[in-house]
């Protein structure tokens, strides 16, 4: 019965990535594929098909990006049930617009311009979250002093997330340096 739940939940997130999300042509996931077992030797598929060790700098920018769309999943839920209904919903937009970064991540230089233009990353949701951060610092009173995180359980869980975008942030660096993604890519987490 979890099992379903979790499915039908799988199945409402993915409906919401769907409307809120410039994303790109999401996948619905109706059953676990395949050919488990393919990464057992310690390497892993990129979207190009092409296999990489499992600690390649890609898959610690995926896997990081992917713990901050966990924690941002948490937060989303901490300040839905707090009543602050607007932030939950930009949450999710944040967690929509960081599948896209994770597509455009896993899709090295090498791959078919088809994949490449797939997985371009939009820029104009830099503009996007620089338009919300502008509307959302216009409501806050000016910071005079660091934030100690906590103030409860909802802001100790933002700060947290901040934290794991910080380390996100960090370990998209190397793919920038190497020219393996677009900057907007890593302009987009600095924002959050």
């Amino acid at each position: 019965m979890a099992l379903r739940r979790g499915w039908t939940v799988l199945a409402k997130v993915n409906s919401m990535h769907q409307s809120h999300c410039r994303a790109l042509s999401a996948t619905t996931v109706t059953a676990f594929k395949k050919g488990r077992g393919t990464g057992d030797q310690g390497q892993s598929g990129l979207f190009s098909n092409e296999r990489r060790w499992k600690d390649d700098d890609v898959f610690e920018a995926l896997g990081t990006t992917d713990e901050l769309n966990s924690i941002i999943g948490m937060c989303r839920e901490a300040t839905y049930a707090d009543g602050l209904f607007d932030v939950s919903e930009a949450l999710a937009q944040v967690q929509c617009c960081l599948q896209d970064v994770a597509a455009h991540l896993a899709t090295p230089p090498t791959s078919s311009e088809r994949k490449l233009e797939r997985t371009r990353f939009d820029s104009s949701l830099v503009t996007d979250i620089n338009e919300k951060i502008d509307d959302w610092g216009d409501r806050t009173p000016a910071l005079k002093t660091f934030i100690l995180p906590g103030g409860g359980e909802t802001g100790a869980l933002l700060q947290y997330a901040r934290s794991v975008c910080r380390r996100a942030e960090r370990r998209v660096v190397p793919l920038l340096r190497s020219e393996a993604i677009d900057g907007d890519a890593l302009r987009y987490l600095n924002r959050y």
